[in-house]
Formats: C-alpha cells, sequence, structure tokens
C-alpha cells in the first residue's frame, strides 16, 4: 500500500510511505516540500500522486471564534486542499481527511517517530508533519 500524507499550506510538506500490508513495516519513499502552483504541478507532472492507494490531507474549517482571523487572508491552504482533491478524485485515490498536525502531533510525536526510525531529519517541519498525517491514517486504515 501507498500512502501521501500531505501538510498543505503556502509550503506544503508531502511524505509518500510504501507500506507492507502483511509485515506492516513502513518505508519512506519520498519526502519534501512544494511552493506554490508551479511548484505542484511540477509534483503532478513528476507522478508523484501516481499510484497511490490513499491520501491523508489536513481538513480546512474556519471556526466561528477563529474567523476574524481568516479576514484578508488568501486562504491558501483551502485553495491546496482543493487542488488535491481534484487530483485524488481524476486518479481515484482514497482521501483520508484529518484533523490539523497539532492532533498527529501528539499521536505521532518526535520520540516515537524516532523509535520507529522514521524522523526525518534534513526536512522541513512541514514534510515531518505530512508524515505524521500518513502514520495516522495508516493506522486509522488498520484498525
Amino acid at each position: 500500500m501507498r500512502i501521501l500524507g500531505i501538510d498543505p499550506g503556502e509550503t506544503t510538506g508531502y511524505v509518500l510511505l510504501q507500506v507492507d500490508d502483511v509485515s506492516r513495516e513502513v518505508a519512506i519513499e519520498r519526502a519534501a516540500t512544494w511552493h506554490g502552483l508551479v511548484e505542484f504541478d511540477a509534483m503532478v507532472n513528476d507522478g508523484l500522486f501516481d499510484g497511490i492507494d490513499a491520501m491523508a490531507i489536513e481538513g480546512y474549517i474556519i471556526y466561528p471564534n477563529r474567523a476574524q482571523s481568516h479576514v484578508g487572508s488568501h486562504l491558501y491552504t483551502a485553495q491546496e486542499i482543493g487542488r488535491l482533491l481534484w487530483v485524488a478524485y481524476t486518479k481515484h485515490i482514497e482521501i483520508v481527511k484529518q484533523q490539523p498536525a497539532s492532533m498527529a502531533k501528539s499521536r505521532w510525536p518526535d520520540d516515537r517517530l524516532e523509535k520507529y526510525g522514521l524522523l526525518l531529519r534534513g526536512e522541513s517541519l512541514h514534510a515531518r508533519d505530512a508524515l505524521r498525517h500518513a502514520l495516522t491514517c495508516f493506522e486509522k486504515l488498520h484498525e
């Protein structure tokens, strides 16, 4: 099974996991970031979304008590999620929406990532949050 974890925003982190369904061994195939529409298009053309079984992305909700903070915002995260949903639809990828990365951080803190040899070093924090989303997705799909 191949799971693509995404932490969307102006800088979007991603991690592509290869998971052995029998042994449940997890290997990181790719981890990086992209910035904006041009780089997103390059990721699509580069085949990042080909052969993906599930895509874990952060849901985006504007809560009434935080609505004021979005005034004047370009809502880059929401735009990125829309592009991802379109790609998933066209490529028949299962979407697993999740809570913000802060929730995945409590489930997959750095020490747990380190324990399983999955702590990304040298990558952005966005890629590390994408890893957390992918791992949380894997756990949910195999409960």
